[in-house]
């Protein structure tokens, strides 16, 4: 919020969450078949400026229509898909976008003779003729989803090549996010529910024919809605690889970095306590206020609790453990939000450690940081805040009446005084 006078900015860690509030559940004995998640077994990006890179390890898959200062960029996406008995009715493909574009991508079918840690743009597959489908409409920070039933229609390895004709970069997380991986929701052949997952009542068939058993009632179903949960860091703080020993808990700020030749590494450790929680955890969001831009932005990785905000130092942080969020394209002096998946799963301690590519200083707010801040307008003329104590006053002088004025100083009678009137 801001007015002329100061401007409001939240200073700290959050974590987001919204439980579903679903308190029981209708089942019928013929109930559908569950939709199917199938993660990606491999994927990866190709750049033609770097022909013979491999980018297999990245956390995130790039996208772009070449340029003159730009070089494009194809995606490539893995699946195999097992168990299924018929053709599936449904199956879509679901991209988590870091992006927001109405351009969105393009989905290309390709072959699967490549591997995710040698394809590089010399060896990578050419992508098929005809489009499969189009993900227009990204949306930062959410699944895409497109149709690709046409493609899987059984079993089998899958390659699907992800295209744009945008010259700006769009990026997904690729499979090394643990929490929002690409994936395939699948659903089989005799299921009658959404492709979507959600909390849905199946209702009873009518009354069965003469040679049909009846099929039992549903038990009742009660759904609330949706309750979100705000939850602030318990305990932040960083270290430094340039000073190894130094704690930094009391500071307002927290930073990351990538080291180098010429900077230093620094990684930021934050701890949430959840409690009150009830029903289905359906995601979770940290929310970190961003006194920096970039577009490499922030990683998000589960850690141990073994450390404390007032000793933790660079030399006895926890190890860095698996990834489970990323947050590309932070903006200064603005909310960056990270999509943690399924890495809160109830009430419980969750400790994150933040690190980064990127090899500049990527500072966000403690949980120590002035709320709210005011910053106050410069003023040519400020008022004062109490006003001067007045002075004494001066006695006023006499004044000479005009006889003895014009005596001249010669003309004052004896034993006048010239401070005194009229004369003694």
């Amino acid at each position: 919020m801001r007015n002329g006078l100061f401007r409001v900015a939240v200073a700290s860690s959050t974590l987001i969450i919204v439980a579903s509030g679903l308190i029981a559940a209708t089942t019928v004995s013929s109930a559908a078949a569950t939709p199917t998640i199938v993660n990606a077994a491999a994927d990866a990006y190709v750049s033609a400026d770097a022909a013979d890179t491999n980018y297999g390890t990245a956390a995130s898959l790039t996208v772009r229509a070449p340029s003159a200062d730009k070089p494009e960029a194809v995606a490539y996406v893995k699946f195999s898909v097992t168990g299924l008995s018929a053709a599936p009715s449904a199956v879509q493909l679901q991209l988590y976008s870091y992006a927001q574009s109405s351009t969105g991508v393009q989905v290309y079918t390709a072959g699967s003779d490549w591997t995710e840690s040698a394809v590089t743009w010399n060896t990578r597959p050419v992508p098929g003729g005809t489009m499969v489908a189009n993900l227009a409409g990204l949306t930062v920070n959410v699944y895409a989803a497109a149709d690709v039933s046409s493609v899987i229609t059984g079993n089998g390895t899958y390659t699907f090549a992800i295209t744009t004709t945008s010259t700006l970069s769009k990026q997904f997380a690729s499979r090394e996010v643990a929490a929002d991986p690409p994936r395939l929701l699948i659903t089989p052949a005799d299921a009658t529910a959404s492709a979507t997952p959600s909390a849905t009542t199946t209702s009873p068939s009518a009354s069965p024919s003469a040679s049909a058993s009846p099929s039992p009632s549903p038990s009742p179903t009660t759904s609330g809605t949706p309750t979100t949960y705000t939850f602030k860091a318990t305990a932040d703080s960083y270290g430094r690889s340039d000073d190894p020993t130094s704690t930094h808990g009391s500071e307002y700020v927290v930073g990351t970095e990538a080291g180098s030749s010429t900077t230093p590494t620094l990684n930021a450790y934050l701890r949430f306590n959840v409690t009150g929680v009830t029903g289905t955890i359906t995601s979770a969001t940290l929310q970190l206020y961003s006194y920096a831009t970039s577009a490499l932005g922030v990683l998000v990785s589960r850690t141990t609790p073994d450390w404390t905000e007032t000793a933790l130092t660079y030399a006895n942080a926890p190890a860095v453990g698996a990834q489970v969020g990323a947050g590309p394209n932070i903006a200064v002096n603005t909310w960056a939000s990270i999509g943690l998946g399924s890495a809160v799963a109830g009430n419980g301690g969750y400790d994150f450690a933040l690190t980064t590519t990127r090899t500049g200083n990527n500072k966000f707010a403690s949980r120590r940081h002035p709320h709210p801040r005011r910053r106050h307008p410069r003023r040519r003329h400020p008022r004062r805040l109490r006003s001067r104590p007045r002075s004494r006053p001066r006695p006023r002088r006499a004044r000479r009446s005009p006889r003895w004025a014009a005596m001249g100083s010669a003309s004052w009678p004896a034993g006048s005084s010239r401070r005194r009137w009229p004369p003694r």
